[in-house]
């Protein structure tokens, strides 16, 4: 006597199996694009930071060719007229004559949101002698006897200056400028 196998079944487990390998496909590519929206915000934080920092060395340059003397006095202040802002100064925080270190962070509103700038300049007068130093965590400084050099450290940040603390999507860029 010839068995006969029965089939019955056979399409059931032939539409789980398509139906496995489908979904597998479909989870694979929702996790490429969850992956590629993740780098996007990222690349679009950092290029947010990158124009917040150009943005403020445009600022540190035009207060140095506009108040050239408060960046080369002992204990000057200059006003900060960029960004729309009033009633900011930022003034020299020691006391040698032939440097001058100014430093402040401050929020720049935008139309979507403030962000953060901290700015940094240090200003070597050496007409007389020539000078050396080195700010802390940061390369050392040189200026050629004859010359008045300034040197600037702004960071840009996506987000305001009170945002940054614990933000992991808080993103720094930092531009150096020697004139």
């Amino acid at each position: 006597m010839i068995k006969k196998y029965d089939n019955r079944g056979f399409a059931l487990l032939l539409a789980m199996i398509v139906a496995g390998v489908v979904v597998s496909i479909g989870l694979s590519l929702l996790s490429i694009t969850l992956k590629q929206l993740d780098l996007r915000m990222n690349t679009r934080g950092s290029e947010v930071a990158f124009q917040t920092a150009a943005a403020g060395m445009d600022c540190v340059r035009f207060l140095r060719n506009t108040y050239p003397t408060q960046f080369t006095e002992d204990g000057g202040t200059v006003p900060v007229e960029c960004f729309d802002l009033s009633g900011v100064t930022i003034s020299d925080m020691d006391s040698v004559t032939w440097r001058q270190q100014f430093s402040t962070q401050l929020d720049w509103s935008t139309a979507v949101g403030n962000r953060c700038l901290d700015i940094y300049v240090v200003v070597l007068n050496a007409t007389a002698d020539a000078r050396s130093y080195t700010p802390s965590g940061r390369p050392t400084i040189t200026c050629d006897s004859g010359d008045i050099c300034t040197t600037a450290w702004v960071a840009g940040y996506n987000t305001a200056c009170t945002n940054i603390s614990g933000n992991n999507n808080a993103v720094q860029r930092e531009l150096t400028a020697s004139f």
